[in-house]
């Protein structure tokens, strides 16, 4: 017996899903399971502007995808930023720390602008 694969399958949820850390992945017979962020940079280092990286599509051993926003789930061009890997914790980590330091200022702001928070962000001031 043979299933329908992929848009034809009645279980098909178009290729995204969203896993346990709040990451966009994406599932095509290529590129099964990859996170989003990294296939959209890769796209992005396949026409390189300037003669910084190589042009070869792949992500350089120690460089992260950082997404300037924070969010997630948000993997678009102008959001992404190729950092070297200890930039990018420092980064990620000052940023929490600011906002647990500011943690009811942010609520306050969040609730501002959205009914609802980010799937990420929890009452309590932890991470998701």
């Amino acid at each position: 017996m043979s299933f329908p694969k992929g848009g034809d399958n009645p279980r098909w949820k178009g290729g995204r899903y969203l896993n346990d850390k709040g990451y966009v992945r994406i599932g095509t017979r290529k590129h099964r399971g990859k996170y989003e962020h990294r296939y959209v940079m890769e796209c992005m280092l396949r026409r390189p502007v300037g003669l910084v990286f190589p042009g070869d599509g792949k992500i350089p051993a120690g460089m992260h995808v950082h997404h300037n926003d924070h969010d997630r789930t948000h993997n678009c061009r102008s959001n992404l930023m190729l950092l070297q890997g200890c930039i990018h914790n420092a980064l990620s980590r000052s940023y929490r720390k600011y906002l647990l330091n500011h943690w009811d200022e942010y609520m306050e702001w969040i609730r501002r602008e959205n009914d609802t928070p980010p799937a990420w962000v929890t009452e309590d001031g932890t991470f998701a």
